[in-house]
């Protein structure tokens, strides 16, 4: 059975298994394949850490906090000179060098690496195939040819290491994690780098950075618009999938305490689905199942 919580739990298990001799990926991965880049391809892969290999990244990972100091948006002064949109202890992903078939590989959840941190592994062999002399090299005047063969796949090592340490691995949500409680001074706003001004917005409690509550949305209109396929007179469903996208929409009316509210203005004839953000994930998910 597919769950999607179940592979949650499972991805913060993988995360806290720190430099395994034996490393296994299983799941889900990257959508780079798919036209909409939505779909991702699962993968299943055994594979053996190279200990001398992923010792020559042990420098730049140990030197994480000196380069967040020199990015655009750090503060001298402030967090240890990170500037406030960085978390206050920086969580240096576990970086791994082994060998195995794919290429790069990067799996976690945002709330996941802000939570229990992250991974990296480099797959050496398939970045030393960059290496292979019958690999076609486009776009190179024959003059570089030869040198840039020769030292592209280390510059790839080194590119996609800086880009999954401080590409994916800097930078926080500015967000109000409960009431009143917030991860950033509230009375002393960050200023954002772009406009020389303070913040004015910032994920509230119950917002999601996701397409969650748009979708709850979209069930309720959806519910709604299902009535156009109901025979009043008859009491019939003209269409299977719209009397399936009422039942869904009276039942959470019916079992998410408010959280999912449909207004009936009578004398504007207007109908409005509301949602209640603060109770999507207290109320709406329980409901949904």
């Amino acid at each position: 059975m597919r769950s999607s919580m179940a592979y949650r739990m499972s991805q913060k298990t993988w995360v806290t298994d720190i430099s395994p001799r034996v490393e296994n990926i299983l799941g889900f991965v990257e959508p780079y394949r798919d036209p909409y880049g939505v779909r991702a391809e699962w993968e299943g892969v055994i594979c053996i850490s190279d200990p001398d290999e992923t010792s020559r990244l042990k420098e730049l990972v140990d030197n994480s906090t000196r380069f967040i100091r020199m990015l655009p948006w750090a503060v001298p002064g402030e967090n240890d000179g990170k500037g406030p949109f960085e978390a206050n202890c920086f969580q240096a992903p576990n970086f791994t060098i082994v060998h195995a078939l794919p290429g790069k590989l990067r799996i976690y959840l945002i709330d996941i690496r802000e939570t229990c941190g992250l991974k990296n592994i480099v797959f050496a062999n398939r970045m030393s195939a960059n290496n292979n002399p019958s690999r076609p090299c486009h776009y190179v005047h024959p003059s570089d040819f030869k040198s840039f063969r020769g030292c592209n796949h280390v510059i790839r090592l080194i590119v996609t290491a800086i880009h999954e340490l401080l590409g994916h691995g800097t930078g926080k949500l500015l967000t109000e994690t409960a009431s009143g409680t917030y991860n950033f001074e509230r009375d002393n706003l960050p200023v954002n780098p772009l406009t020389g001004k303070a913040i004015e917005t910032w994920y509230k409690p119950g917002q999601t950075w996701t397409i969650i509550y748009y979708a709850y949305l979209h069930v309720g209109v959806e519910g709604i618009m299902a009535l156009h396929s109901f025979n009043a007179q008859d009491q019939t469903w003209g269409q299977p999938h719209a009397r399936a996208n009422f039942a869904i929409l009276k039942h959470l009316l019916l079992d998410s305490d408010g959280a999912m509210t449909v207004e009936h203005d009578p004398a504007a004839k207007t109908v409005h689905v509301r949602i209640e953000r603060s109770k999507m994930s207290s109320h709406l998910k329980p409901s949904w199942g």
